[in-house]
Protein backbone atom coordinates (compact mmCIF):
# COMPACT_ATOMS: atom_id res chain seq x y z
CA UNK A 1 0.00 0.00 0.00
CA UNK A 2 1.41 3.38 -0.97
CA UNK A 3 1.61 6.05 1.72
CA UNK A 4 1.34 9.77 1.13
CA UNK A 5 3.06 11.89 3.78
CA UNK A 6 1.55 15.32 4.40
CA UNK A 7 2.36 17.78 7.17
CA UNK A 8 0.79 16.76 10.46
CA UNK A 9 -1.03 13.66 9.19
CA UNK A 10 -0.69 10.36 7.36
CA UNK A 11 -3.10 9.59 4.50
CA UNK A 12 -3.53 6.09 3.07
CA UNK A 13 -4.21 5.83 -0.67
CA UNK A 14 -7.40 3.91 -1.54
CA UNK A 15 -6.72 0.43 -2.98
CA UNK A 16 -7.38 -0.06 -6.68
CA UNK A 17 -10.92 -1.31 -7.29
CA UNK A 18 -11.20 -4.70 -8.95
CA UNK A 19 -12.93 -4.77 -12.35
CA UNK A 20 -13.51 -8.51 -12.40
CA UNK A 21 -17.33 -8.14 -12.52
CA UNK A 22 -18.66 -5.28 -14.64
CA UNK A 23 -22.09 -4.37 -16.05
CA UNK A 24 -23.20 -2.80 -19.33
CA UNK A 25 -26.60 -1.36 -20.24
CA UNK A 26 -27.22 0.19 -23.69
CA UNK A 27 -30.31 2.02 -22.44
CA UNK A 28 -29.34 3.78 -19.20
CA UNK A 29 -25.59 3.13 -19.08
CA UNK A 30 -22.73 5.63 -19.42
CA UNK A 31 -19.07 4.94 -20.11
CA UNK A 32 -18.28 7.57 -17.47
CA UNK A 33 -20.05 5.49 -14.80
CA UNK A 34 -18.27 3.08 -12.46
CA UNK A 35 -19.54 0.01 -14.32
CA UNK A 36 -19.31 -2.01 -11.14
CA UNK A 37 -23.01 -2.67 -10.57
CA UNK A 38 -26.22 -3.09 -12.59
CA UNK A 39 -27.41 0.24 -11.17
CA UNK A 40 -24.34 2.14 -12.38
CA UNK A 41 -23.46 0.38 -15.65
CA UNK A 42 -21.29 1.33 -18.57
CA UNK A 43 -22.97 1.87 -21.92
CA UNK A 44 -20.85 -0.14 -24.37
CA UNK A 45 -19.28 -3.57 -24.51
CA UNK A 46 -16.44 -1.93 -26.44
CA UNK A 47 -15.48 0.19 -23.44
CA UNK A 48 -16.03 -2.63 -20.93
CA UNK A 49 -13.69 -4.94 -22.86
CA UNK A 50 -10.90 -2.39 -22.40
CA UNK A 51 -11.48 -2.03 -18.68
CA UNK A 52 -12.35 -5.49 -17.38
CA UNK A 53 -9.72 -7.55 -15.58
CA UNK A 54 -8.23 -10.59 -17.27
CA UNK A 55 -10.54 -13.58 -16.66
CA UNK A 56 -13.28 -11.17 -15.58
CA UNK A 57 -16.95 -11.15 -16.58
CA UNK A 58 -18.87 -8.52 -18.54
CA UNK A 59 -22.59 -8.73 -17.72
CA UNK A 60 -24.88 -7.46 -20.48
CA UNK A 61 -28.25 -6.13 -19.37
CA UNK A 62 -31.19 -6.51 -21.82
CA UNK A 63 -31.21 -4.28 -24.87
CA UNK A 64 -29.69 -3.89 -28.34
CA UNK A 65 -25.97 -3.22 -28.64
CA UNK A 66 -25.08 -1.59 -31.98
CA UNK A 67 -23.35 1.45 -33.47
CA UNK A 68 -26.30 3.63 -32.45
CA UNK A 69 -25.50 2.91 -28.80
CA UNK A 70 -21.79 3.56 -29.31
CA UNK A 71 -20.37 0.14 -30.11
CA UNK A 72 -17.33 -0.17 -32.37
CA UNK A 73 -17.13 -3.44 -34.29
CA UNK A 74 -15.57 -5.91 -34.20
CA UNK A 75 -15.50 -6.00 -30.41
CA UNK A 76 -12.17 -7.52 -29.36
CA UNK A 77 -12.77 -10.22 -26.76
CA UNK A 78 -9.85 -10.17 -24.26
CA UNK A 79 -8.09 -13.31 -23.09
CA UNK A 80 -10.09 -15.28 -20.56
CA UNK A 81 -12.95 -12.78 -20.40
CA UNK A 82 -16.59 -13.94 -20.37
CA UNK A 83 -19.32 -11.80 -21.94
CA UNK A 84 -22.59 -12.96 -20.40
CA UNK A 85 -26.13 -11.83 -21.15
CA UNK A 86 -28.45 -11.25 -18.22
CA UNK A 87 -31.73 -13.04 -18.91
CA UNK A 88 -32.68 -14.97 -22.02
CA UNK A 89 -30.55 -14.88 -25.18
CA UNK A 90 -33.39 -13.14 -27.06
CA UNK A 91 -33.25 -10.20 -24.64
CA UNK A 92 -29.59 -9.34 -25.24
CA UNK A 93 -29.00 -8.51 -28.91
CA UNK A 94 -25.67 -7.56 -30.50
CA UNK A 95 -26.09 -6.13 -33.99
CA UNK A 96 -22.72 -5.69 -35.78
CA UNK A 97 -22.08 -3.15 -38.49
CA UNK A 98 -21.94 -4.24 -42.12
CA UNK A 99 -18.92 -6.36 -43.17
CA UNK A 100 -17.64 -6.64 -39.58
CA UNK A 101 -17.82 -9.39 -36.97
CA UNK A 102 -19.74 -8.77 -33.81
CA UNK A 103 -16.87 -10.27 -31.77
CA UNK A 104 -13.34 -11.27 -32.67
CA UNK A 105 -10.67 -12.89 -30.56
CA UNK A 106 -7.08 -13.97 -30.94
CA UNK A 107 -6.64 -14.91 -27.28
CA UNK A 108 -9.69 -16.97 -26.34
CA UNK A 109 -12.68 -15.97 -24.22
CA UNK A 110 -16.31 -16.94 -23.79
CA UNK A 111 -19.72 -15.67 -24.92
CA UNK A 112 -22.89 -16.71 -23.09
CA UNK A 113 -26.63 -16.19 -23.40
CA UNK A 114 -26.90 -13.56 -26.12
CA UNK A 115 -28.09 -13.13 -29.69
CA UNK A 116 -26.04 -11.83 -32.63
CA UNK A 117 -28.14 -10.76 -35.58
CA UNK A 118 -28.29 -8.54 -38.64
CA UNK A 119 -30.79 -9.69 -41.23
CA UNK A 120 -29.02 -8.73 -44.48
CA UNK A 121 -26.53 -11.64 -44.41
CA UNK A 122 -23.31 -9.61 -44.38
CA UNK A 123 -20.44 -9.60 -41.91
CA UNK A 124 -19.89 -12.35 -39.36
CA UNK A 125 -21.10 -13.33 -35.94
CA UNK A 126 -17.87 -14.42 -34.24
CA UNK A 127 -14.35 -14.61 -35.70
CA UNK A 128 -11.83 -16.80 -33.86
CA UNK A 129 -8.34 -16.00 -35.11
CA UNK A 130 -6.31 -17.80 -32.41
CA UNK A 131 -6.80 -19.75 -29.20
CA UNK A 132 -10.10 -21.27 -28.10
CA UNK A 133 -13.37 -19.36 -27.96
CA UNK A 134 -16.37 -20.92 -26.23
CA UNK A 135 -19.97 -20.04 -27.10
CA UNK A 136 -22.74 -21.14 -24.74
CA UNK A 137 -26.43 -20.49 -25.46
CA UNK A 138 -25.58 -18.09 -28.27
CA UNK A 139 -27.88 -17.47 -31.23
CA UNK A 140 -26.43 -16.18 -34.51
CA UNK A 141 -28.58 -15.22 -37.49
CA UNK A 142 -28.71 -12.97 -40.52
CA UNK A 143 -24.96 -12.67 -41.18
CA UNK A 144 -22.72 -14.01 -43.95
CA UNK A 145 -20.78 -16.40 -41.68
CA UNK A 146 -22.08 -17.34 -38.27
CA UNK A 147 -18.76 -18.55 -36.83
CA UNK A 148 -15.47 -18.04 -38.71
CA UNK A 149 -12.59 -20.13 -37.32
CA UNK A 150 -9.05 -19.77 -38.62
CA UNK A 151 -5.29 -20.06 -37.96
CA UNK A 152 -5.37 -23.37 -36.06
CA UNK A 153 -7.83 -21.96 -33.56
CA UNK A 154 -10.85 -23.66 -31.99
CA UNK A 155 -14.49 -22.72 -31.55
CA UNK A 156 -16.50 -24.66 -28.98
CA UNK A 157 -20.28 -24.34 -29.25
CA UNK A 158 -22.67 -25.59 -26.56
CA UNK A 159 -26.44 -25.27 -26.81
CA UNK A 160 -26.19 -22.73 -29.64
CA UNK A 161 -28.36 -21.95 -32.67
CA UNK A 162 -26.59 -20.84 -35.86
CA UNK A 163 -29.34 -20.41 -38.43
CA UNK A 164 -30.51 -18.24 -41.33
CA UNK A 165 -27.03 -17.09 -42.32
CA UNK A 166 -25.21 -17.69 -45.60
CA UNK A 167 -22.86 -20.24 -43.98
CA UNK A 168 -23.30 -21.48 -40.43
CA UNK A 169 -19.65 -22.14 -39.59
CA UNK A 170 -16.59 -21.83 -41.81
CA UNK A 171 -13.15 -23.23 -41.05
CA UNK A 172 -9.94 -21.90 -42.60
CA UNK A 173 -6.25 -22.59 -42.12
CA UNK A 174 -6.31 -25.66 -39.94
CA UNK A 175 -9.15 -24.81 -37.59
CA UNK A 176 -11.33 -26.94 -35.32
CA UNK A 177 -14.98 -26.77 -34.31
CA UNK A 178 -16.51 -28.73 -31.46
CA UNK A 179 -20.29 -28.46 -31.26
CA UNK A 180 -22.58 -30.05 -28.68
CA UNK A 181 -26.38 -29.73 -28.52
CA UNK A 182 -26.20 -27.13 -31.28
CA UNK A 183 -28.42 -26.44 -34.31
CA UNK A 184 -27.23 -25.34 -37.76
CA UNK A 185 -30.41 -24.74 -39.75
CA UNK A 186 -31.68 -22.96 -42.86
CA UNK A 187 -28.37 -21.38 -43.85
CA UNK A 188 -28.55 -20.48 -47.54
CA UNK A 189 -25.20 -22.12 -48.37
CA UNK A 190 -23.62 -24.79 -46.14
CA UNK A 191 -24.22 -25.66 -42.51
CA UNK A 192 -20.52 -26.18 -41.80
CA UNK A 193 -17.71 -25.87 -44.34
CA UNK A 194 -13.93 -25.90 -44.70
CA UNK A 195 -12.01 -24.61 -47.71
CA UNK A 196 -8.26 -25.00 -48.22
CA UNK A 197 -6.55 -23.58 -51.29
CA UNK A 198 -3.23 -25.41 -50.93
CA UNK A 199 -4.34 -28.54 -49.13
CA UNK A 200 -1.66 -28.59 -46.41
CA UNK A 201 -3.83 -27.43 -43.52
CA UNK A 202 -6.02 -29.63 -41.35
CA UNK A 203 -9.66 -29.27 -40.36
CA UNK A 204 -11.46 -30.95 -37.48
CA UNK A 205 -15.22 -31.23 -37.07
CA UNK A 206 -16.57 -32.80 -33.87
CA UNK A 207 -20.36 -32.81 -33.60
CA UNK A 208 -22.30 -34.38 -30.74
CA UNK A 209 -26.10 -34.25 -30.48
CA UNK A 210 -26.33 -31.61 -33.22
CA UNK A 211 -28.96 -30.83 -35.84
CA UNK A 212 -27.65 -29.87 -39.29
CA UNK A 213 -30.83 -29.40 -41.26
CA UNK A 214 -32.43 -27.53 -44.15
CA UNK A 215 -29.36 -25.77 -45.58
CA UNK A 216 -29.50 -24.45 -49.13
CA UNK A 217 -26.49 -26.60 -50.06
CA UNK A 218 -24.50 -29.24 -48.14
CA UNK A 219 -24.87 -30.01 -44.46
CA UNK A 220 -21.10 -30.47 -43.93
CA UNK A 221 -18.69 -29.71 -46.78
CA UNK A 222 -14.88 -30.02 -46.86
CA UNK A 223 -12.95 -29.13 -50.01
CA UNK A 224 -9.21 -28.97 -50.69
CA UNK A 225 -7.72 -27.73 -53.96
CA UNK A 226 -4.85 -30.24 -54.07
CA UNK A 227 -6.75 -32.83 -52.03
CA UNK A 228 -4.01 -33.71 -49.55
CA UNK A 229 -5.73 -32.24 -46.54
CA UNK A 230 -5.65 -34.09 -43.21
CA UNK A 231 -8.20 -33.89 -40.42
CA UNK A 232 -11.45 -35.54 -39.39
CA UNK A 233 -15.21 -35.31 -39.37
CA UNK A 234 -16.74 -37.05 -36.36
CA UNK A 235 -20.49 -37.03 -36.00
CA UNK A 236 -22.13 -38.58 -32.94
CA UNK A 237 -25.85 -38.87 -32.12
CA UNK A 238 -26.72 -36.15 -34.62
CA UNK A 239 -29.27 -35.49 -37.36
CA UNK A 240 -28.17 -34.31 -40.82
CA UNK A 241 -31.28 -34.05 -42.95
CA UNK A 242 -33.27 -32.05 -45.45
CA UNK A 243 -30.29 -30.18 -46.88
CA UNK A 244 -30.38 -28.91 -50.47
CA UNK A 245 -27.10 -30.64 -51.33
CA UNK A 246 -25.46 -33.65 -49.71
CA UNK A 247 -25.48 -34.53 -46.04
CA UNK A 248 -21.72 -34.92 -45.49
CA UNK A 249 -19.55 -34.17 -48.53
CA UNK A 250 -15.75 -34.16 -48.56
CA UNK A 251 -13.13 -34.05 -51.30
CA UNK A 252 -9.85 -34.63 -49.51
CA UNK A 253 -7.38 -37.52 -49.59
CA UNK A 254 -6.41 -37.64 -45.93
CA UNK A 255 -9.51 -37.09 -43.84
CA UNK A 256 -11.11 -39.49 -41.38
CA UNK A 257 -14.90 -39.63 -41.40
CA UNK A 258 -16.84 -41.43 -38.67
CA UNK A 259 -20.58 -41.38 -38.12
CA UNK A 260 -21.94 -43.01 -34.96
CA UNK A 261 -25.50 -43.20 -33.66
CA UNK A 262 -26.67 -40.65 -36.22
CA UNK A 263 -29.22 -40.13 -38.98
CA UNK A 264 -28.28 -38.78 -42.43
CA UNK A 265 -31.49 -38.68 -44.38
CA UNK A 266 -33.60 -37.04 -47.09
CA UNK A 267 -30.92 -34.69 -48.38
CA UNK A 268 -31.35 -33.64 -52.01
CA UNK A 269 -27.82 -34.75 -52.91
CA UNK A 270 -25.95 -37.81 -51.64
CA UNK A 271 -26.10 -38.83 -48.01
CA UNK A 272 -22.37 -39.27 -47.42
CA UNK A 273 -19.73 -38.52 -50.07
CA UNK A 274 -16.01 -39.09 -49.53
CA UNK A 275 -14.87 -38.37 -53.06
CA UNK A 276 -11.12 -38.71 -52.69
CA UNK A 277 -10.21 -40.09 -49.29
CA UNK A 278 -8.04 -43.19 -49.06
CA UNK A 279 -9.24 -43.89 -45.54
CA UNK A 280 -12.31 -46.03 -44.75
CA UNK A 281 -15.39 -44.11 -43.73
CA UNK A 282 -16.81 -45.62 -40.54
CA UNK A 283 -20.58 -45.76 -40.17
CA UNK A 284 -21.74 -47.30 -36.89
CA UNK A 285 -25.29 -47.66 -35.50
CA UNK A 286 -26.49 -45.05 -37.99
CA UNK A 287 -29.21 -44.53 -40.59
CA UNK A 288 -28.27 -43.25 -44.05
CA UNK A 289 -31.45 -43.33 -46.12
CA UNK A 290 -33.77 -41.47 -48.46
CA UNK A 291 -31.09 -39.25 -49.97
CA UNK A 292 -32.03 -38.25 -53.52
CA UNK A 293 -28.57 -38.59 -55.05
CA UNK A 294 -27.79 -41.90 -53.37
CA UNK A 295 -27.05 -42.82 -49.79
CA UNK A 296 -23.32 -43.61 -49.78
CA UNK A 297 -20.67 -42.64 -52.33
CA UNK A 298 -17.48 -43.93 -50.76
CA UNK A 299 -14.27 -45.47 -52.16
CA UNK A 300 -13.98 -47.56 -49.00
CA UNK A 301 -16.28 -47.89 -46.03
CA UNK A 302 -16.77 -49.80 -42.82
CA UNK A 303 -20.40 -50.32 -41.81
CA UNK A 304 -21.42 -51.75 -38.44
CA UNK A 305 -25.08 -52.42 -37.51
CA UNK A 306 -26.31 -49.58 -39.69
CA UNK A 307 -29.21 -49.14 -42.08
CA UNK A 308 -28.52 -47.87 -45.59
CA UNK A 309 -31.68 -47.24 -47.56
CA UNK A 310 -30.36 -48.17 -51.00
CA UNK A 311 -28.31 -51.08 -49.61
CA UNK A 312 -24.92 -49.56 -50.54
CA UNK A 313 -22.20 -51.40 -48.63
CA UNK A 314 -24.56 -53.40 -46.40
CA UNK A 315 -23.36 -56.88 -47.35
CA UNK A 316 -21.65 -57.46 -44.01
CA UNK A 317 -23.82 -59.26 -41.42
CA UNK A 318 -25.68 -57.02 -39.00
CA UNK A 319 -26.40 -54.22 -41.46
CA UNK A 320 -29.85 -53.41 -42.79
CA UNK A 321 -31.31 -51.94 -45.97
CA UNK A 322 -34.63 -50.46 -47.00
CA UNK A 323 -37.10 -48.21 -45.22
CA UNK A 324 -35.92 -47.11 -41.75
CA UNK A 325 -39.50 -46.35 -40.68
CA UNK A 326 -39.42 -42.66 -39.85
CA UNK A 327 -42.58 -41.15 -38.35
CA UNK A 328 -42.95 -38.30 -40.87
CA UNK A 329 -39.78 -37.26 -42.70
CA UNK A 330 -41.69 -34.88 -44.97
CA UNK A 331 -42.30 -32.66 -41.96
CA UNK A 332 -38.85 -33.23 -40.46
CA UNK A 333 -39.90 -35.89 -37.93
CA UNK A 334 -37.12 -38.50 -37.98
CA UNK A 335 -38.25 -40.43 -34.94
CA UNK A 336 -38.79 -44.15 -35.47
CA UNK A 337 -42.20 -45.75 -35.87
CA UNK A 338 -43.05 -48.77 -33.72
CA UNK A 339 -42.52 -51.08 -36.72
CA UNK A 340 -39.06 -49.72 -37.58
CA UNK A 341 -36.38 -52.40 -38.09
CA UNK A 342 -33.91 -50.05 -36.39
CA UNK A 343 -35.46 -50.42 -32.94
CA UNK A 344 -33.24 -52.29 -30.46
CA UNK A 345 -30.91 -53.24 -33.32
CA UNK A 346 -27.76 -51.20 -32.61
CA UNK A 347 -24.45 -52.52 -31.40
CA UNK A 348 -24.42 -50.08 -28.50
CA UNK A 349 -21.37 -48.11 -29.60
CA UNK A 350 -23.31 -44.83 -29.58
CA UNK A 351 -23.31 -42.55 -26.54
CA UNK A 352 -25.47 -42.99 -23.45
CA UNK A 353 -28.03 -40.43 -24.68
CA UNK A 354 -29.59 -39.79 -28.07
CA UNK A 355 -30.07 -36.50 -29.91
CA UNK A 356 -32.83 -35.44 -27.50
CA UNK A 357 -30.89 -36.63 -24.44
CA UNK A 358 -33.11 -39.68 -24.08
CA UNK A 359 -31.32 -42.71 -22.59
CA UNK A 360 -30.22 -45.10 -25.32
CA UNK A 361 -31.19 -48.37 -23.62
CA UNK A 362 -34.98 -48.13 -23.96
CA UNK A 363 -37.05 -51.27 -24.62
CA UNK A 364 -38.54 -49.94 -27.85
CA UNK A 365 -40.01 -53.20 -29.16
CA UNK A 366 -41.44 -54.36 -25.80
CA UNK A 367 -39.57 -57.66 -25.81
CA UNK A 368 -38.45 -57.07 -22.20
CA UNK A 369 -34.91 -56.49 -23.34
CA UNK A 370 -33.34 -53.05 -23.42
CA UNK A 371 -31.08 -52.20 -26.33
CA UNK A 372 -30.09 -49.11 -28.25
CA UNK A 373 -31.72 -48.17 -31.55
CA UNK A 374 -29.99 -47.44 -34.84
CA UNK A 375 -30.07 -43.74 -35.68
CA UNK A 376 -30.08 -40.42 -33.85
CA UNK A 377 -33.41 -40.72 -32.04
CA UNK A 378 -34.31 -43.51 -29.63
CA UNK A 379 -37.85 -44.84 -29.98
CA UNK A 380 -39.95 -44.52 -26.84
CA UNK A 381 -42.95 -46.83 -27.00
CA UNK A 382 -43.84 -46.01 -23.41
CA UNK A 383 -43.45 -42.36 -22.49
CA UNK A 384 -44.44 -40.34 -19.47
CA UNK A 385 -46.15 -36.99 -19.50
CA UNK A 386 -47.05 -34.92 -16.43
CA UNK A 387 -50.71 -34.47 -15.55
CA UNK A 388 -49.87 -31.49 -13.35
CA UNK A 389 -47.93 -30.46 -10.29
CA UNK A 390 -48.92 -32.07 -7.03
CA UNK A 391 -48.63 -29.94 -3.89
CA UNK A 392 -45.30 -29.85 -2.10
CA UNK A 393 -44.84 -32.62 0.41
CA UNK A 394 -44.81 -31.87 4.11
CA UNK A 395 -41.12 -32.70 4.24
CA UNK A 396 -40.43 -29.79 1.87
CA UNK A 397 -38.16 -31.97 -0.23
CA UNK A 398 -39.69 -31.03 -3.55
CA UNK A 399 -42.80 -31.74 -5.54
CA UNK A 400 -44.06 -35.07 -6.78
CA UNK A 401 -45.71 -35.18 -10.18
CA UNK A 402 -48.41 -37.63 -11.11
CA UNK A 403 -47.56 -39.13 -14.44
CA UNK A 404 -49.30 -41.36 -16.91
CA UNK A 405 -47.99 -43.75 -19.51
CA UNK A 406 -48.82 -43.15 -23.14
CA UNK A 407 -48.54 -45.81 -25.81
CA UNK A 408 -47.17 -44.28 -29.01
CA UNK A 409 -47.48 -46.26 -32.20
Amino acid sequence: MRRLALPGCLLLAAPAFSQSEVWVDPVIGSDSASGTSPTDPWRTITYAALQVDEAGTIHLLPGTYDTATGESFPIALPAGVTVRGAGDAEEVVVRPSASESAFSTDAGGQLETLRIERGDQVGAGVTVAAGTCRLVDVQISGVATGVLVRFFSTAVLEDCDVSHNVTGARLLDGARIEAVDTTFASNSSHGLAAFHSYGEEVSYFDLTRCRVVDQGEHGIFVWTFFQINEGHIRVHDSLIAGNGGGGIVTYSYEIDVSITGSTVAHNLGDGVVAGATYRPVEVVDSIVAGNAGGDLWLPTSSLTTSLVGDATGTLEPGNLAGDPGFVDPSSGDYRLRFDSPCIDSASGQAAVFDLDRVPRTVDGDLDLGSAADIGALEHRTLSASPLGDAPETSSGRGQHKLQRLLLTL
